[in-house]
């Protein structure tokens, strides 16, 4: 189902969770949140995700979804944006943290601090075959691109 909005522009969880045309894995979606986050609050999300990422559920070097970290309540009521939003949160992430290693596997538009911001959680390993090793959350303010913050955990 859909909310409101052109249909590039907003959809359910349903709709991010869908596979891509491959199958192999969830297609990355913006997911538009009204959290305003600050560096503590940041701390908090990127150590969740790593517990969650460590849980017997979670495949070494998968991605870690919301069900799989207990909040899936919150995440059947999430609002995503469509592919030309996402390309461009995507796009800007980048841009402010270029030649950075690792996988974009969540992008979401909050803010930090105020600033209107995406933010990026991204899995960083050894390469090859090895899993993940660190989960990096990149914040970019969503005007300029320009970096707001980076935070790390350890898988």
């Amino acid at each position: 189902p859909r909310v409101s909005g052109s249909s590039d522009d907003a959809g359910t969880a349903a709709d991010g969770l869908a596979e891509d045309g491959a199958g192999a894995r969830p297609r990355l979606r913006l997911q538009i949140e009204t959290t305003d986050y600050d560096e503590e609050t940041l701390g908090e999300a990127a150590r969740a995700y790593a517990a969650a990422a460590a849980a017997p559920t979670a495949g070494a070097g998968e991605a870690v979804t919301e069900d799989a970290a207990g909040d899936a309540p919150a995440a059947l009521e999430a609002r995503f944006a469509g592919a030309r939003r996402t390309d461009g949160a995507v796009t800007c992430l980048e841009r402010a943290f270029p030649g950075y290693p690792g996988e974009l596997v969540e992008v979401k538009r909050a803010e930090f601090e105020g600033t209107p911001a995406f933010i990026g959680f991204v899995l960083e390993g050894p390469g090859g075959d090895g899993p993940p090793e660190t989960l990096a959350i990149w914040v970019a303010d969503a005007g300029d691109c320009s970096i707001l913050s980076l935070i790390s955990a350890r898988l």
